[in-house]
């Protein structure tokens, strides 16, 4: 795959399967032996992958992704990105607070054959935490 396929993979992860919930487009576009690290653990495939989407839009169902920065180089993606979302769940020990927040992350995709092989997923905790716990 070009570069230019490569971006246009990610840019649809992001407007399919996160901004529009279409989980059942995850076996699309994540390998069957992808690695998704995550703050708490590593995730195997797509069916861990859409357990975890599942987790958080049972707390922040209305997740809209924004792309700020989309570098791709090789069979790499790297993406600068603002989340908008509202708590409606327990997230991080701290209760539903209903509250709409917004922070920024990062995220670096490994992509072979047209899927994603390796993915890791850096967020502003920090940000998330002082932001729902200002709700409280």
């Amino acid at each position: 795959m070009s570069i230019e396929d490569n971006k246009t993979l990610y840019r649809r992860i992001v407007e399919e399967v996160w901004n529009s919930g279409k989980l059942e487009l995850v076996d699309e576009f994540i390998s069957t032996n992808c690695i998704f690290h995550t703050f708490e653990k590593d995730l195997k495939g797509p069916e861990q992958f859409r357990q975890y989407a599942e987790e958080l839009f049972a707390v922040f169902p209305d997740i809209h992704f924004t792309i700020e920065d989309l570098i791709a180089e090789g069979n790499r993606v790297v993406s600068h990105w603002t989340l908008k979302v509202t708590q409606k769940g327990e997230f991080l020990g701290i209760p539903a607070t209903n509250k709409n927040i917004k922070f920024q992350g990062a995220t670096i995709l490994h992509i072979a054959e047209g899927k994603v092989v390796e993915l890791w997923a850096y967020w502003d905790r920090h940000s998330v935490k002082k932001q729902l716990s200002a709700a409280l």
